[in-house]
């Protein structure tokens, strides 16, 4: 069973309309669910919220929209879709994907948020209110999207 290593905010993806969140869940999913650069997460302990006791939650159990990043026998990253809360209603199908990374494994995960943020037609931006601590200096604003060759 692969390891998962400590891992930290580095970004995440989102598409704004006038400071308006308007990235859909359904365009994340679609490629949380076929990009074969992310697998479903490890299990993990979570609280049963009826019985208030610990269970491990197996991959199948949680949403299809968390994906996390491989190499070798390591987790190295993740891509967690954040529904947006509005003032008056929370709407889980408008959000951003919260990007981690491991120490180490930054340049490699955000050159990934940027290639999925361009095929969203979304951006890979810094909340710099969900940056920790000493990670700030880890978290590199983004750079534009490379150019396509088509």
């Amino acid at each position: 069973m692969p390891s998962e290593l400590p891992q930290h905010y580095i970004g995440q993806l989102e598409i704004r309309d006038d400071g308006v969140q308007v990235l859909h869940r359904t365009n994340w999913t679609a490629i949380a669910e076929t990009n074969p650069d992310l697998v479903e997460p490890p299990p993990r302990m979570a609280r049963n919220p009826a019985t208030g006791k610990p269970m491990l939650l197996q991959p199948h159990m949680l949403p299809r929209d968390y994906r996390v990043v491989q190499l070798g026998d390591e987790f190295i990253g993740s891509f967690e879709w954040s529904f947006y809360e509005y003032d008056t209603v929370a709407d889980d199908d408008l959000g951003v994907v919260l990007v981690s990374a491991a120490q180490g494994h930054e340049d490699a995960i955000r050159s990934m948020a940027v290639r999925f943020a361009a095929t969203m037609n979304a951006q890979f931006t810094i909340d710099h209110s969900l940056v920790l601590g000493k990670r700030c200096e880890n978290v590199a604003e983004p750079r534009d999207a490379p150019e396509s060759s088509s």
